[in-house]
């Protein structure tokens, strides 16, 4: 069957540079005490539950892309032995094992996309690396496949029977959208985006680069709140009827709006495209999210309180749309090329949650994820027991320089939208900090 519009954007820039690492995952964690046997069973019974984990992908075999299921993949699972060495060197063994195996590629015709090497570090611990292609899934698949991986081992530790569980098919999302009314879909893009003149880029991007290609390293920088400024956040969005999500968007609109010296600017925002009729759909694995275009106009005599939800409402008409692919989208723009070279996504079921959940037979600990994206800076609003704004950067294009400076320009404006009243409007809102007018 065909693939999902994100997955069909992930294929096209996998052929167009398969070395540039785009849309790779890494789970990275340690394992203590474990089961060789019962992890190697576990893996397979996971893979076996979900089509889209025994998928290949061909783009020339017909006329159009296609993922084909098979019925049986072994899961390729390699042990490298470091447990003869001591300290930084190990340290150093392990950091260089992370690395190539994160650089290393995926044949798109032979599933699976995915594979788990083991570092061991001594007779009790264990370092997993599971990477996978971001085709096969999506960030809300993560803790949904780690969940399903420790109940499964926990069972074979125990000897205890799983309920059979029916296999969960990920050719039922794809049968659900191409039912869609793409005529209907179609006129309402090209009416959300008529005036758009043109794309919304950095200005600290040399023009001439290939913003949206994924070549590069990318570097990660956060911005972090405290539990008790995360609650008057919470608190803020719910007295004005939005969501934090729509809180955070808004202030990357702003800051691009002043970037840019635009009043019509775009950039992109993940929605989580889960159907909610579709049966089960939130314990399923795919590529459910995909990537959409969120577009914000200033005028600046709009009070901040109807901006913040004019862009609400504006967001939850999109969302009535958003199985387009932004391929298609950005034609119906009439705009040439991309459309924006920055992206904002909201997260909110951390693996760390499923980890800290129950006293597992499996003991996790240091447990990381690494992803890359696309474009040249990428925004995830991590919204968990406190507020956590990652910044994802690729190097090639971005300097730590400029991302320490939108850092502090994002917390100003956001701490400014917080202590906002009825009256306060954009043109009150003041871009730069004392020290940089100072500067000045």
């Amino acid at each position: 069957y065909r693939l999902s519009p994100l997955q069909e954007g992930m294929l096209f820039h996998n052929l167009y540079d398969e070395q540039a690492g785009s849309y790779r995952n890494q789970l990275k964690c340690d394992l203590m005490e474990l089961d060789l046997e019962a992890f190697n069973g576990s893996w397979q019974a996971v893979m076996a539950n979900h089509s889209i984990l025994r998928s290949s992908f061909y783009h020339d075999a017909f006329k159009i892309p296609v993922q084909c299921v098979h019925q049986h993949v072994e899961m390729p699972i390699e042990v490298v032995d470091l447990s003869s060495l001591q300290g930084e060197a190990q340290q150093r063994a392990v950091q260089a094992c992370e690395e190539q195996d994160y650089k290393k590629g995926f044949d798109f015709s032979k599933p699976p996309l995915m594979r788990v090497t083991l570092l061991k570090l001594d007779n009790q611990r264990y370092r997993m690396l599971w990477t996978s292609h971001h085709i096969l899934h999506d960030g809300w698949s993560i803790p949904v496949l780690m969940q399903e991986f420790l109940i499964t081992y926990e069972a074979a530790i125990l000897s205890e029977q799983l309920p059979i569980q029916e296999e969960d098919r990920y050719e039922d999302y794809i049968r659900y959208i191409e039912k869609r009314d793409k005529e209907r879909e179609e006129a309402y893009w090209r009416q959300y985006l008529s005036g758009v003149e043109g794309p919304t880029l950095l200005p600290f991007i040399s023009q001439s680069a290939l913003r949206t290609k994924g070549m590069g390293t990318y570097k990660e920088s956060i911005l972090s709140f405290s539990t008790s400024f995360t609650d008057r956040l919470e608190s803020y969005a719910r007295s004005r009827k939005v969501t934090v999500n729509t809180v955070m968007q808004a202030v990357w609109s702003y800051l691009l709006h002043c970037y840019s010296g635009k009043k019509d600017i775009s950039f992109g925002v993940v929605v989580s495209g889960r159907p909610e009729d579709l049966p089960n759909v939130e314990k399923r694995v795919g590529m459910y999210i995909n990537t959409l275009p969120l577009r914000m106009q200033f005028s600046g005599d709009q009070p901040v309180e109807q901006w913040l939800q004019e862009l609400q409402h504006s967001q939850f008409q999109c969302r009535q749309h958003q199985y387009a692919s932004l391929a298609e989208i950005q034609r119906w723009s009439g705009v040439q090329g991309d459309l924006f070279d920055s992206i904002v996504a909201f997260q909110n079921f951390p693996v760390s949650k499923i980890i800290s959940a129950k006293d597992w037979q499996l003991k996790v600990e240091n447990l990381k994820v690494k992803e890359q994206a696309n474009y040249p800076i990428y925004i995830m609003i991590g919204a968990y027991e406190q507020i956590n704004v990652y910044f994802f950067y690729n190097t090639e294009y971005l300097s730590t320089f400029y991302i320490d400076q939108i850092k502090v320009h994002f917390e100003a404006v956001l701490l400014q939208v917080l202590n906002s009243n009825a009256e306060m409007r954009l043109s009150d809102i003041a871009l730069l900090s004392v020290s940089e007018r100072q500067q000045l």
